[in-house]
Protein backbone atom coordinates (compact mmCIF):
# COMPACT_ATOMS: atom_id res chain seq x y z
CA UNK A 1 0.00 0.00 0.00
CA UNK A 2 1.38 3.37 -0.97
CA UNK A 3 2.62 5.50 1.88
CA UNK A 4 1.81 8.93 0.45
CA UNK A 5 -1.61 10.40 -0.11
CA UNK A 6 -0.94 11.19 -3.75
CA UNK A 7 -0.05 7.61 -4.57
CA UNK A 8 -3.19 6.29 -2.93
CA UNK A 9 -5.49 7.75 -5.56
CA UNK A 10 -7.51 5.12 -7.35
CA UNK A 11 -5.53 3.62 -10.27
CA UNK A 12 -7.95 3.65 -13.17
CA UNK A 13 -8.29 1.12 -15.92
CA UNK A 14 -11.06 -0.35 -17.98
CA UNK A 15 -11.05 -3.60 -19.90
CA UNK A 16 -13.91 -4.49 -22.19
CA UNK A 17 -14.83 -8.15 -22.42
CA UNK A 18 -17.97 -9.04 -24.33
CA UNK A 19 -19.89 -12.14 -23.38
CA UNK A 20 -23.08 -13.43 -24.93
CA UNK A 21 -24.97 -15.64 -22.53
CA UNK A 22 -28.44 -17.13 -22.65
CA UNK A 23 -30.17 -16.52 -19.29
CA UNK A 24 -33.65 -17.66 -20.28
CA UNK A 25 -36.76 -16.26 -21.92
CA UNK A 26 -36.57 -12.70 -23.25
CA UNK A 27 -38.50 -9.78 -21.82
CA UNK A 28 -39.84 -6.75 -23.69
CA UNK A 29 -36.97 -4.70 -22.32
CA UNK A 30 -34.03 -5.59 -20.13
CA UNK A 31 -30.79 -7.51 -20.61
CA UNK A 32 -32.04 -9.69 -23.46
CA UNK A 33 -32.08 -13.37 -24.36
CA UNK A 34 -28.31 -13.18 -24.79
CA UNK A 35 -26.57 -11.07 -22.17
CA UNK A 36 -24.01 -8.56 -23.35
CA UNK A 37 -21.45 -7.85 -20.62
CA UNK A 38 -18.45 -5.58 -20.27
CA UNK A 39 -15.75 -5.96 -17.65
CA UNK A 40 -14.69 -2.85 -15.74
CA UNK A 41 -11.42 -2.89 -13.83
CA UNK A 42 -10.90 -0.75 -10.75
CA UNK A 43 -8.48 -0.50 -7.86
CA UNK A 44 -9.85 0.94 -4.65
CA UNK A 45 -7.68 2.44 -1.92
CA UNK A 46 -8.13 0.80 1.48
CA UNK A 47 -10.56 2.27 3.97
CA UNK A 48 -7.86 2.46 6.66
CA UNK A 49 -4.11 3.08 6.45
CA UNK A 50 -2.10 0.46 8.35
CA UNK A 51 1.24 0.89 6.53
CA UNK A 52 4.18 -0.44 8.54
CA UNK A 53 1.94 -1.82 11.25
CA UNK A 54 2.20 -5.21 12.96
CA UNK A 55 -1.10 -6.95 12.29
CA UNK A 56 -2.72 -10.06 13.70
CA UNK A 57 -5.54 -11.91 11.96
CA UNK A 58 -8.18 -13.81 13.93
CA UNK A 59 -10.97 -15.74 12.19
CA UNK A 60 -13.75 -17.45 14.13
CA UNK A 61 -17.18 -18.86 13.41
CA UNK A 62 -20.49 -18.95 15.18
CA UNK A 63 -21.10 -22.09 17.25
CA UNK A 64 -22.09 -25.06 15.17
CA UNK A 65 -20.21 -24.02 12.01
CA UNK A 66 -17.32 -26.22 10.82
CA UNK A 67 -13.98 -24.83 11.96
CA UNK A 68 -12.38 -25.94 8.69
CA UNK A 69 -14.14 -23.00 7.00
CA UNK A 70 -12.62 -20.51 9.45
CA UNK A 71 -9.17 -22.01 8.87
CA UNK A 72 -9.68 -21.79 5.12
CA UNK A 73 -10.73 -18.13 5.30
CA UNK A 74 -7.69 -17.24 7.39
CA UNK A 75 -5.44 -19.05 4.93
CA UNK A 76 -6.96 -16.97 2.10
CA UNK A 77 -6.74 -13.66 3.99
CA UNK A 78 -3.08 -13.92 5.05
CA UNK A 79 -1.52 -13.70 1.55
CA UNK A 80 -3.97 -10.99 0.45
CA UNK A 81 -3.18 -8.76 3.42
CA UNK A 82 0.58 -9.30 3.69
CA UNK A 83 1.70 -10.02 0.10
CA UNK A 84 2.63 -6.40 -0.75
CA UNK A 85 5.05 -6.09 2.18
CA UNK A 86 3.54 -2.93 3.70
CA UNK A 87 2.26 -4.78 6.78
CA UNK A 88 4.01 -7.15 9.16
CA UNK A 89 2.25 -10.26 10.43
CA UNK A 90 2.39 -10.55 14.21
CA UNK A 91 0.04 -12.73 16.20
CA UNK A 92 2.04 -12.38 19.44
CA UNK A 93 2.18 -8.58 19.83
CA UNK A 94 0.15 -6.89 17.07
CA UNK A 95 -0.53 -3.17 16.90
CA UNK A 96 -3.75 -3.83 15.01
CA UNK A 97 -5.98 -6.91 14.95
CA UNK A 98 -8.19 -7.97 12.06
CA UNK A 99 -11.14 -9.89 13.47
CA UNK A 100 -13.54 -11.87 11.27
CA UNK A 101 -16.49 -13.96 12.43
CA UNK A 102 -18.28 -16.16 9.91
CA UNK A 103 -21.93 -15.74 10.85
CA UNK A 104 -23.58 -17.80 8.13
CA UNK A 105 -22.63 -20.22 5.36
CA UNK A 106 -25.32 -22.18 3.56
CA UNK A 107 -26.03 -23.73 0.17
CA UNK A 108 -28.98 -25.41 -1.53
CA UNK A 109 -29.35 -27.52 -4.64
CA UNK A 110 -32.71 -28.03 -6.34
CA UNK A 111 -34.06 -29.37 -9.62
CA UNK A 112 -36.18 -26.96 -11.65
CA UNK A 113 -39.21 -28.97 -12.77
CA UNK A 114 -39.65 -26.77 -15.85
CA UNK A 115 -36.46 -27.87 -17.60
CA UNK A 116 -34.89 -30.35 -15.15
CA UNK A 117 -31.87 -28.09 -14.75
CA UNK A 118 -29.96 -28.04 -11.45
CA UNK A 119 -30.00 -24.73 -9.58
CA UNK A 120 -27.26 -24.17 -7.00
CA UNK A 121 -27.47 -21.24 -4.60
CA UNK A 122 -25.16 -20.34 -1.74
CA UNK A 123 -24.53 -17.47 0.66
CA UNK A 124 -21.76 -16.56 3.07
CA UNK A 125 -21.86 -13.77 5.66
CA UNK A 126 -19.21 -12.49 8.01
CA UNK A 127 -18.70 -9.71 10.55
CA UNK A 128 -15.36 -7.94 10.09
CA UNK A 129 -13.56 -5.29 12.10
CA UNK A 130 -10.03 -3.97 12.62
CA UNK A 131 -9.16 -2.74 16.11
CA UNK A 132 -6.35 -0.86 17.79
CA UNK A 133 -4.95 -3.58 20.02
CA UNK A 134 -3.73 -1.09 22.63
CA UNK A 135 -6.90 0.97 23.03
CA UNK A 136 -9.33 -1.72 21.77
CA UNK A 137 -10.92 1.02 19.68
CA UNK A 138 -12.59 -0.08 16.43
CA UNK A 139 -10.87 1.48 13.40
CA UNK A 140 -13.04 -0.08 10.71
CA UNK A 141 -16.00 -2.47 10.68
CA UNK A 142 -18.44 -3.91 8.16
CA UNK A 143 -20.77 -6.85 7.69
CA UNK A 144 -19.81 -8.51 4.40
CA UNK A 145 -21.60 -11.15 2.37
CA UNK A 146 -21.55 -12.90 -0.99
CA UNK A 147 -24.32 -14.68 -2.88
CA UNK A 148 -23.90 -17.35 -5.56
CA UNK A 149 -26.52 -18.67 -7.95
CA UNK A 150 -25.90 -20.85 -11.01
CA UNK A 151 -28.12 -22.99 -13.20
CA UNK A 152 -26.72 -26.19 -14.70
CA UNK A 153 -28.34 -27.89 -17.67
CA UNK A 154 -29.79 -31.39 -17.32
CA UNK A 155 -27.65 -34.32 -18.45
CA UNK A 156 -29.61 -34.76 -21.69
CA UNK A 157 -29.10 -31.09 -22.59
CA UNK A 158 -25.39 -31.41 -21.88
CA UNK A 159 -25.12 -34.38 -24.24
CA UNK A 160 -26.92 -32.46 -26.99
CA UNK A 161 -24.70 -29.44 -26.46
CA UNK A 162 -21.56 -31.55 -26.59
CA UNK A 163 -22.71 -33.02 -29.93
CA UNK A 164 -23.37 -29.55 -31.32
CA UNK A 165 -20.01 -28.27 -30.14
CA UNK A 166 -18.15 -31.18 -31.66
CA UNK A 167 -19.92 -31.21 -35.01
CA UNK A 168 -18.37 -28.35 -36.92
CA UNK A 169 -17.02 -25.82 -34.42
CA UNK A 170 -19.29 -23.23 -36.04
CA UNK A 171 -21.14 -20.33 -34.50
CA UNK A 172 -23.11 -22.39 -31.98
CA UNK A 173 -20.01 -24.20 -30.83
CA UNK A 174 -18.10 -20.95 -30.40
CA UNK A 175 -21.03 -19.37 -28.60
CA UNK A 176 -21.32 -22.28 -26.16
CA UNK A 177 -17.60 -22.21 -25.52
CA UNK A 178 -17.67 -18.47 -24.86
CA UNK A 179 -20.67 -18.75 -22.56
CA UNK A 180 -19.09 -21.55 -20.54
CA UNK A 181 -15.75 -19.80 -20.19
CA UNK A 182 -17.22 -16.53 -18.91
CA UNK A 183 -20.04 -17.91 -16.75
CA UNK A 184 -23.44 -16.40 -16.04
CA UNK A 185 -26.83 -17.02 -14.54
CA UNK A 186 -27.60 -19.09 -17.65
CA UNK A 187 -27.85 -22.86 -17.77
CA UNK A 188 -24.22 -23.98 -17.87
CA UNK A 189 -23.15 -27.21 -19.57
CA UNK A 190 -20.62 -27.78 -16.79
CA UNK A 191 -21.29 -30.00 -13.81
CA UNK A 192 -22.50 -28.40 -10.56
CA UNK A 193 -19.60 -27.63 -8.21
CA UNK A 194 -18.76 -30.04 -5.47
CA UNK A 195 -19.38 -28.92 -1.90
CA UNK A 196 -15.63 -28.35 -1.47
CA UNK A 197 -15.32 -26.25 -4.64
CA UNK A 198 -18.39 -24.20 -3.73
CA UNK A 199 -16.99 -23.48 -0.26
CA UNK A 200 -13.65 -22.42 -1.76
CA UNK A 201 -15.45 -20.07 -4.14
CA UNK A 202 -17.45 -18.47 -1.35
CA UNK A 203 -14.46 -18.08 0.94
CA UNK A 204 -12.39 -16.53 -1.87
CA UNK A 205 -15.09 -13.93 -2.51
CA UNK A 206 -15.46 -12.91 1.13
CA UNK A 207 -11.68 -12.78 1.65
CA UNK A 208 -11.29 -10.28 -1.20
CA UNK A 209 -14.03 -8.05 0.23
CA UNK A 210 -12.31 -7.93 3.61
CA UNK A 211 -8.79 -7.44 2.23
CA UNK A 212 -10.02 -4.52 0.08
CA UNK A 213 -10.70 -2.55 3.24
CA UNK A 214 -7.14 -3.03 4.52
CA UNK A 215 -4.80 -3.02 1.51
CA UNK A 216 -4.86 -1.88 -2.12
CA UNK A 217 -6.69 -4.51 -4.14
CA UNK A 218 -7.37 -4.81 -7.85
CA UNK A 219 -10.67 -6.25 -8.99
CA UNK A 220 -12.66 -6.76 -12.17
CA UNK A 221 -16.41 -6.26 -12.32
CA UNK A 222 -18.65 -7.87 -14.91
CA UNK A 223 -21.41 -5.43 -15.81
CA UNK A 224 -24.44 -6.34 -17.98
CA UNK A 225 -25.46 -3.83 -20.63
CA UNK A 226 -29.10 -3.02 -21.46
CA UNK A 227 -30.39 -4.58 -24.67
CA UNK A 228 -33.63 -4.51 -26.66
CA UNK A 229 -34.27 -0.96 -27.84
CA UNK A 230 -31.00 0.11 -26.19
CA UNK A 231 -28.83 -2.41 -28.04
CA UNK A 232 -27.20 0.15 -30.35
CA UNK A 233 -26.15 2.30 -27.40
CA UNK A 234 -24.69 -0.76 -25.67
CA UNK A 235 -22.72 -1.60 -28.82
CA UNK A 236 -20.97 1.75 -28.41
CA UNK A 237 -19.84 0.62 -24.95
CA UNK A 238 -18.54 -2.67 -26.35
CA UNK A 239 -16.34 -0.61 -28.67
CA UNK A 240 -15.13 1.54 -25.79
CA UNK A 241 -17.11 4.62 -26.88
CA UNK A 242 -18.50 5.46 -23.47
CA UNK A 243 -18.98 9.15 -24.16
CA UNK A 244 -21.01 8.36 -27.27
CA UNK A 245 -23.08 5.83 -25.33
CA UNK A 246 -23.80 8.39 -22.63
CA UNK A 247 -24.80 11.03 -25.18
CA UNK A 248 -27.08 8.66 -27.09
CA UNK A 249 -28.88 7.41 -23.98
CA UNK A 250 -29.37 10.92 -22.62
CA UNK A 251 -30.82 12.05 -25.95
CA UNK A 252 -33.08 9.00 -26.26
CA UNK A 253 -36.69 9.72 -25.39
CA UNK A 254 -37.78 8.01 -22.16
CA UNK A 255 -39.10 4.50 -22.75
CA UNK A 256 -42.62 3.53 -21.71
CA UNK A 257 -43.35 2.78 -18.06
CA UNK A 258 -40.81 0.65 -16.16
CA UNK A 259 -38.75 -0.08 -19.30
CA UNK A 260 -37.07 3.31 -18.90
CA UNK A 261 -35.25 2.00 -15.82
CA UNK A 262 -32.84 0.20 -18.18
CA UNK A 263 -32.07 3.41 -20.07
CA UNK A 264 -31.38 5.18 -16.77
CA UNK A 265 -29.22 2.24 -15.66
CA UNK A 266 -27.26 2.46 -18.94
CA UNK A 267 -26.56 6.14 -18.25
CA UNK A 268 -25.21 5.07 -14.87
CA UNK A 269 -22.93 2.44 -16.44
CA UNK A 270 -21.53 5.00 -18.92
CA UNK A 271 -20.80 7.46 -16.11
CA UNK A 272 -19.15 4.75 -14.03
CA UNK A 273 -16.94 3.58 -16.90
CA UNK A 274 -15.92 7.15 -17.72
CA UNK A 275 -15.08 7.71 -14.04
CA UNK A 276 -12.65 4.79 -14.03
CA UNK A 277 -10.93 6.33 -17.08
CA UNK A 278 -10.83 9.89 -15.70
CA UNK A 279 -7.55 11.20 -14.26
CA UNK A 280 -8.88 14.47 -12.87
CA UNK A 281 -10.03 13.82 -9.30
CA UNK A 282 -12.84 16.39 -9.31
CA UNK A 283 -14.25 15.19 -12.64
CA UNK A 284 -13.95 11.59 -11.52
CA UNK A 285 -15.88 12.36 -8.35
CA UNK A 286 -18.65 14.04 -10.35
CA UNK A 287 -18.93 11.06 -12.71
CA UNK A 288 -19.18 8.60 -9.84
CA UNK A 289 -21.81 10.80 -8.18
CA UNK A 290 -23.77 10.88 -11.46
CA UNK A 291 -23.55 7.10 -11.75
CA UNK A 292 -24.79 6.74 -8.18
CA UNK A 293 -27.76 9.03 -8.84
CA UNK A 294 -28.77 7.15 -11.99
CA UNK A 295 -28.51 3.74 -10.32
CA UNK A 296 -30.71 5.00 -7.49
CA UNK A 297 -33.24 6.37 -9.98
CA UNK A 298 -33.30 3.07 -11.87
CA UNK A 299 -33.91 1.25 -8.60
CA UNK A 300 -36.81 3.51 -7.75
CA UNK A 301 -38.52 2.40 -10.96
CA UNK A 302 -37.59 -1.28 -10.64
CA UNK A 303 -36.67 -1.96 -6.99
CA UNK A 304 -36.67 -5.74 -7.53
CA UNK A 305 -34.00 -5.74 -10.28
CA UNK A 306 -30.94 -7.41 -8.72
CA UNK A 307 -28.55 -6.00 -11.33
CA UNK A 308 -29.56 -2.48 -10.30
CA UNK A 309 -29.13 -3.37 -6.63
CA UNK A 310 -25.60 -4.66 -7.23
CA UNK A 311 -24.71 -1.59 -9.30
CA UNK A 312 -25.92 0.79 -6.59
CA UNK A 313 -23.94 -1.06 -3.90
CA UNK A 314 -20.85 -1.12 -6.11
CA UNK A 315 -20.90 2.58 -6.91
CA UNK A 316 -21.45 3.44 -3.24
CA UNK A 317 -18.17 1.64 -2.52
CA UNK A 318 -16.39 3.63 -5.23
CA UNK A 319 -17.87 6.89 -3.94
CA UNK A 320 -16.75 6.10 -0.40
CA UNK A 321 -13.22 5.31 -1.62
CA UNK A 322 -12.99 8.61 -3.49
CA UNK A 323 -14.26 10.40 -0.41
CA UNK A 324 -11.53 8.88 1.75
CA UNK A 325 -8.86 10.02 -0.71
CA UNK A 326 -10.34 13.53 -0.93
CA UNK A 327 -10.44 13.81 2.85
CA UNK A 328 -6.82 12.71 3.11
CA UNK A 329 -5.68 15.22 0.51
CA UNK A 330 -7.71 18.08 1.98
CA UNK A 331 -6.53 17.49 5.53
CA UNK A 332 -2.91 17.00 4.48
CA UNK A 333 -2.98 20.44 2.81
CA UNK A 334 -4.85 22.20 5.64
CA UNK A 335 -2.55 23.84 8.26
CA UNK A 336 -3.24 22.90 11.86
CA UNK A 337 -4.39 26.22 13.35
CA UNK A 338 -5.51 26.40 16.97
CA UNK A 339 -8.32 28.94 17.43
CA UNK A 340 -7.62 31.87 19.74
CA UNK A 341 -8.27 31.12 23.39
CA UNK A 342 -7.83 27.37 22.87
CA UNK A 343 -11.43 26.86 21.67
CA UNK A 344 -12.13 23.59 19.93
CA UNK A 345 -12.35 23.84 16.13
CA UNK A 346 -15.15 22.33 14.05
CA UNK A 347 -12.92 19.36 13.43
CA UNK A 348 -12.77 18.19 17.03
CA UNK A 349 -9.29 16.73 17.54
CA UNK A 350 -7.06 18.62 15.11
CA UNK A 351 -4.17 16.18 15.31
CA UNK A 352 -6.13 13.09 14.22
CA UNK A 353 -5.34 10.91 11.22
CA UNK A 354 -6.54 12.05 7.82
CA UNK A 355 -8.78 9.02 7.47
CA UNK A 356 -10.91 9.91 10.52
CA UNK A 357 -14.51 10.84 9.83
CA UNK A 358 -14.85 13.80 12.16
CA UNK A 359 -16.27 17.32 11.83
CA UNK A 360 -13.11 18.63 10.16
CA UNK A 361 -13.36 16.02 7.41
CA UNK A 362 -16.91 17.09 6.51
CA UNK A 363 -15.97 20.79 6.59
CA UNK A 364 -13.00 20.21 4.30
CA UNK A 365 -15.06 18.15 1.87
CA UNK A 366 -17.69 20.91 1.76
CA UNK A 367 -14.98 23.50 1.07
CA UNK A 368 -13.60 21.18 -1.61
CA UNK A 369 -16.80 21.51 -3.61
CA UNK A 370 -18.86 18.47 -2.64
CA UNK A 371 -22.61 19.01 -2.96
CA UNK A 372 -24.94 18.59 0.01
CA UNK A 373 -26.45 15.43 -1.52
CA UNK A 374 -22.98 13.91 -1.84
CA UNK A 375 -22.02 14.88 1.71
CA UNK A 376 -25.21 13.35 3.11
CA UNK A 377 -24.48 10.05 1.34
CA UNK A 378 -20.86 10.06 2.54
CA UNK A 379 -21.96 10.73 6.12
CA UNK A 380 -24.47 7.90 5.96
CA UNK A 381 -21.83 5.39 4.79
CA UNK A 382 -18.76 6.70 6.64
CA UNK A 383 -16.92 3.98 8.58
CA UNK A 384 -16.52 4.63 12.34
CA UNK A 385 -17.87 8.22 12.33
CA UNK A 386 -16.73 10.57 15.11
CA UNK A 387 -18.91 13.61 14.48
CA UNK A 388 -19.28 16.03 17.42
CA UNK A 389 -22.90 17.20 17.28
CA UNK A 390 -24.13 16.71 20.85
CA UNK A 391 -23.88 20.27 22.21
CA UNK A 392 -25.04 23.72 21.04
CA UNK A 393 -21.38 24.76 20.74
CA UNK A 394 -20.72 21.89 18.32
CA UNK A 395 -23.66 22.89 16.13
CA UNK A 396 -22.71 26.59 16.14
CA UNK A 397 -19.16 25.77 15.05
CA UNK A 398 -20.44 23.64 12.19
CA UNK A 399 -22.80 26.40 11.06
CA UNK A 400 -20.00 29.00 11.24
CA UNK A 401 -17.82 26.64 9.19
CA UNK A 402 -20.40 26.88 6.39
CA UNK A 403 -22.26 23.57 6.63
CA UNK A 404 -25.94 23.56 5.69
CA UNK A 405 -28.82 22.41 7.87
CA UNK A 406 -29.22 19.32 5.69
CA UNK A 407 -25.62 18.21 6.25
CA UNK A 408 -25.64 18.95 9.99
CA UNK A 409 -28.89 17.02 10.36
CA UNK A 410 -27.34 14.05 8.53
CA UNK A 411 -24.40 14.09 10.97
CA UNK A 412 -26.75 14.14 13.96
CA UNK A 413 -28.85 11.28 12.59
CA UNK A 414 -25.74 9.18 11.89
CA UNK A 415 -24.39 9.63 15.40
CA UNK A 416 -27.78 8.79 16.89
CA UNK A 417 -27.72 5.58 14.89
CA UNK A 418 -24.17 4.78 16.08
CA UNK A 419 -25.16 5.26 19.73
CA UNK A 420 -28.13 2.93 19.29
CA UNK A 421 -25.87 0.21 17.84
CA UNK A 422 -23.43 0.35 20.76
Amino acid sequence: MASSVGRRSIPLAIVVVVSLVAPGPARAQGFGVFKKNVTLARSLPPVIDLSGTRVGVNVTGVPGRPQTVTQLLRAKLIPLIFSNGTLVESQASPDRVVEVTITDLRSTTRIDPADRSTVVTANIQAAYRTINNQTKRTLDAKNVDFEYEQRFAAAQQQTQTATTKGSDGGFLGKLNKLSNSLGSGAASTEQPPTAEKLTMMMVDAIAVQIAQRIVLMKETIEVPLPRGKLDKASDLAVNGRWGAMLEQLEQTSPLPAADDAYRIYGIGVANEALAYLERDAAKQRDLVANASLNYKNALQVRPDEKTFQKAEARIAQSLNALTVVAAQQSQSRAPAVQPAGGARSAGGEGGGKATRWNNAAVVELAKGGFKDSELVEMIATAPTPEFEVSTPADLLELRRAGLSDVVIRAMRIRMQSVRKDR
